[in-house]
């Protein structure tokens, strides 16, 4: 047997262990992330044509998720005026909210502890450079998981040519 078979079995045996209620909780989360993320995307594509926003970021697609809202943040508020750029403001810290729910799922180690349960560990580095890693261990119900994912509406298209990202 090859290391990479190997390791592929030990990856299919830990996914053995949960139950396909717990994987299929995953699978949406994982799902509503990638439909909120485009849609995220395209707004910023959007507020990034506007004249006001010239210059502000080209490369956007290429940096990190908290990055890129940090663009479209800025992108917002050259465009909406104070009272629209407020309810935009509000919304995104919607997505920033639910980016915070969602990574520990997708980049975590997943152990079923039965009863329709899971445990989820996440490793962390303590400073930027690399270094040691905080090692943190959560218990998810299948109903909590659930929750996460179904807080999330389909994003809906509003605006004057822009795009508005509306949770639930």
């Amino acid at each position: 047997m090859s290391q990479q078979q190997s390791a592929t079995d030990q990856i299919n045996g830990l996914l053995d262990q949960l139950s396909i209620e717990v994987t299929a909780a995953i699978g949406r989360i994982a799902a509503a992330w990638v439909y909120l993320e485009t849609e995220f995307d395209l707004a910023l594509e959007c507020l990034l044509v506007h004249r006001n926003t010239e210059g502000l970021q080209d490369d956007y697609i290429l940096i990190p998720f908290k990055s890129r809202l940090a663009v479209l943040r800025a992108a917002g508020k050259l465009v909406y005026p104070q009272p629209v750029f407020s309810e935009f403001e509000r919304v995104l810290s919607k997505v920033a909210n639910a980016y915070g729910k969602r990574n520990p799922v997708i980049h975590g180690r997943f152990t079923g502890i039965g009863g329709g349960s899971c445990s989820v560990e996440t490793h962390r580095h303590t400073s930027k450079g690399g270094g040691p890693f905080r090692v943190t261990t959560r218990t998810y119900s299948i109903k909590q998981l659930a929750a996460i994912s179904s807080e999330w509406s389909c994003p809906r298209l509003t605006g004057h040519r822009a795009i508005v990202i509306e949770l639930a």
